[in-house]
């Protein structure tokens, strides 16, 4: 069981090798050293910690506004000089501690193409981001730039095999029961 002076020691080594105080979660991969080991025997919160090993605790992010999100969705594709995938913005946000992560702009727009369709209107309306309108796709059919799915007819379907039951979707009912009880080693038996 490690001590408090330990605890506090891998704090600040990690603080002073990632440059910031490190997260709760952060801290648990690198050291080992795990919430119970801590929590209500040393300290109440993680922040206390951080704190008395002479640090700020990190402060949550404030929720941006859309606007703000396309700004930065617009600074990133200015870095890459393209459209960045998904795993371009979470390099770019490891390297960048004020970019937000990927989920912040899925939190904000359904997907991609929903996101880009409205990148496309900001950069045509904010001139400081007008040389980008080269790079960002022009507008298309609305259906196409919002990437809305094609409703399609199918089955919602119960099966049975033994004790365990499955629910799923499917456009091919019968080819998925088939493909199912192949895969059991007890019988398969459509319920619903």
């Amino acid at each position: 069981m490690p001590t408090r002076e330990d605890i506090l020691s891998e704090i600040r080594r990690l603080a002073v090798k990632n440059g910031r105080a490190p997260g709760r979660q952060v801290f648990e991969k690198a050291t080992g050293i795990r919430r119970s080991e801590w929590y209500g025997i040393h300290w109440r919160a993680w922040g206390d910690a951080l704190r008395e090993a002479g640090l700020q605790p990190n402060k949550k992010q404030e929720k941006l506004s859309s606007k703000e999100v396309l700004r930065k969705y617009a600074e990133a594709v200015r870095h890459f000089g393209r459209i960045p995938a998904e795993v371009d913005i979470r390099m770019f946000a490891r390297e960048n501690p004020n970019f937000p992560g990927w989920t912040t702009f899925t939190n904000h727009y359904d997907n991609k193409a929903g996101l880009i369709a409205a990148l496309c209107n900001y950069v045509r309306t904010e001139k400081e981001f007008n040389d980008l309108i080269p790079i960002v796709p022009e507008h298309e059919d609305e259906k196409k730039v919002q990437g809305s799915p094609t409703s399609s007819e199918g089955f919602v379907y119960l099966l049975k095999s033994g004790n365990y039951y499955k629910i799923g979707r499917s456009d091919e009912l019968e080819r998925r029961v088939k493909q199912i009880s192949i895969q059991l080693p007890e019988s398969v038996i459509l319920e619903h």
